[in-house]
């Protein structure tokens, strides 16, 4: 671990996706929570262990694009400042889809039409 963070402070090696993945997790998991309450620990090594494989393979195949994400990310500590990392070094890479429509059930959208509960309560 001291290696690692002497690495980091001197010479600005980049993070490995398995250090990167790491990091990026705990992230996630301090904002929202691990996936399964009933198993943090592992949630948390699947979180990694999926996160690991897909940066890996970014890694492989564009160094330089990897190399910009990881420096962004290893800094971060909320993931509103994450997400801009990706766009930042994979400017070509499509953005995720909006899949708000997925949410309804999850939030509750009020109908355009009826007034909002706040709305109907008068002082």
């Amino acid at each position: 671990m001291r290696a690692a963070l002497v690495c980091l402070l001197l010479f600005g090696c980049t993070p490995k996706p398995n250090g990167l993945c790491e990091h990026i997790t705990k992230v996630v998991e301090n904002q929202f929570g691990p996936d399964d309450p009933k198993d943090p620990q592992g949630s948390h090594d699947r979180g990694v262990q999926r996160c690991t494989e897909l940066w890996a393979k970014k890694r492989q195949e564009d160094p330089k694009a990897y190399e910009c994400y990881a420096k962004c990310a290893e800094d971060v500590k909320k993931v509103v400042d994450l997400a801009s990392c990706k766009p930042k070094c994979y400017p070509n890479e499509p953005k995720p889809p909006d899949e708000t429509d997925k949410l309804e059930g999850v939030i509750s959208f009020p109908d355009s039409g009826s007034p909002s509960p706040s709305a109907s309560k008068s002082p």
